[in-house]
């Protein structure tokens, strides 16, 4: 009925998606249909014709959007509850109040066994992560990694803060095989071609390209701006760099490497209090940046030791 609505509200424009396509707008849709079909009898009562249909449709298309994005939002309100609960577990048996402890264990049992299969194994990595031993954490992780939801890079980039620096190592390989990841295998491929490229001097100019080729097919995947503006820096466009680095925190602000990059750019435009900055977000989110954080040092040191006067040039460091 949903997709019914969607043909008669935009008999002109809609072509017929596939049967896969259909079935995920008609799972996404439940929660809000009532509140577009009323928008689209409203549209029809108003006439218009087709215009007002069409409106009715991009209604439609909008909520199942919108219901995707609650569906991940809804995977991180179940988790906060679990660690919330999790807590609370920790302090009721601190305080010997066993039978507090048993409900709340089994509060939290149950939260996690409504959830779906998938979600109960990202559950349990995710804590493994957490509590787990060292051998534990590094298993998860490499589970997480073959993880596409946006759950299991949250957890992956707090890794990045863990005790061990073994952990931390594979926490950040795995956090890049993730950002490379864009979720389509063509344009995975191009983005691979471009990194091949990236390696020869002689072939930066089309890195270039193809880094520019996988922005067109994918203008929201991030990790193609940041190799777009790591081979732009290479061929000392700095302020195009900066532009990429830009879009690519933008679209993940989580990603220290576009961030680390923008510094340098920054560093070698003479602009100091912004790679400063830079690289201040960079630590943040990876503080085991060992190269960043010695930039940041002499740059922290610099501007004490000149508070009152303009830097002029680059910076050789």
């Amino acid at each position: 009925a949903i997709l019914s609505d969607m043909h008669q509200a935009m008999p002109c424009r809609f072509v017929s998606a596939p049967k896969s396509w259909s079935m995920s707008v008609e799972s996404k849709l439940p929660r809000c249909a009532k509140t577009v079909r009323a928008q689209l009898r409203l549209k029809s009562q108003e006439g218009g014709g087709n215009k007002n249909r069409c409106r009715g449709a991009r209604l439609l298309v909008r909520c199942a959007a919108a219901a995707a994005d609650d569906d991940d939002s809804s995977d991180m309100a179940v988790w906060d509850r679990v660690l919330l609960l999790s807590r609370k577990l920790d302090v009721a048996v601190s305080e010997e109040n066993y039978e507090a402890a048993a409900g709340l264990r089994d509060e939290r049992s149950k939260l996690v066994q409504d959830q779906p299969e998938s979600t109960q194994k990202l559950f349990a990595a995710m804590t493994k992560l957490r509590n787990g031993d060292r051998d534990e954490r590094l298993e998860a992780i490499a589970l997480l990694a073959d993880s596409a939801e946006e759950l299991a890079l949250s957890s992956l980039l707090q890794a990045l803060h863990d005790p061990d620096a073994g952990v931390c190592e594979r926490a950040e390989a795995a956090v890049w095989e993730v950002f490379c990841r864009s979720g389509d295998s063509a344009v995975d491929s191009l983005l691979l071609d471009g990194m091949i490229a990236l390696r020869s001097e002689e072939q930066w100019s089309m890195a270039r390209d193809l880094f520019s080729d996988v922005i067109k097919l994918a203008p929201n995947f991030p990790e193609a701006y940041n190799k777009r503006a790591t081979v732009l820096y290479m061929l000392q466009d700095f302020e195009a760099s900066i532009e990429d680095c830009k879009a690519t925190v933008r679209l993940q602000p989580s990603h220290f490497g576009a961030y680390s990059g923008m510094g340098l750019c920054h560093i070698a435009l003479g602009q100091l209090n912004e790679a400063v900055d830079a690289f201040q977000s960079a630590v943040r989110v990876n503080p085991r940046l060992a190269q960043i954080k010695a930039y940041l040092s002499k740059l922290e040191k610099m501007a004490v030791e000149n508070e009152d006067q303009d830097a002029d040039g680059g910076l050789d460091i």
